[in-house]
């Protein structure tokens, strides 16, 4: 599995898409050592770097949403804080058994994350084009 992104997610806050943008080679960067059976001590410093991108992804993400009034932060918190807690379990759960995590553990976090962008950048787009606030974030990206 590669994640490939599509212009669709982009929400033209150059910030957050840049985020996404890492967040994405370095999801690809694991899957890539997961499948050569690559030492576990470096597949583990990649999901901690996996966990960083999406950290900064969501904290950018919540800093924007907020500034724009867009969506009830404290559901759209309580999405990042799960998908954070499933990535660090599985981290945690990598760290013990690593020979019982195979490349099927990695995809389902793979399409959890990207279901959460499609569904939360698409809502996004839809907010900024009703609201007319387009032009007003790429001028401040």
């Amino acid at each position: 599995m590669n994640i490939v992104w599509e212009k669709k997610y982009n929400v033209n806050v150059l910030e957050i898409d840049e985020h996404y943008s890492h967040l994405i080679e370095s999801f690809n960067e694991l899957v890539k050592l997961v499948k050569r059976g690559t030492e576990p001590t470096v597949i583990s410093a990649s999901v901690d770097l996996v966990h960083s991108h999406v950290q900064n992804c969501f904290n950018t993400e919540e800093t924007y949403f907020h500034k724009l009034g867009f969506c009830d932060m404290g559901d759209y918190r309580h999405g990042h804080s799960a998908c954070l807690k499933k990535l660090s379990q599985f981290k945690r759960s990598y760290d013990r058994n690593q020979p019982l995590i195979n490349l099927a553990h990695v995809e389902g976090i793979a399409r959890a994350l990207m279901g959460h962008i499609a569904s939360s950048h698409s809502d996004f787009n839809a907010y900024m084009k009703e609201n007319g606030i387009r032009r007003f974030i790429r001028a401040q990206a």
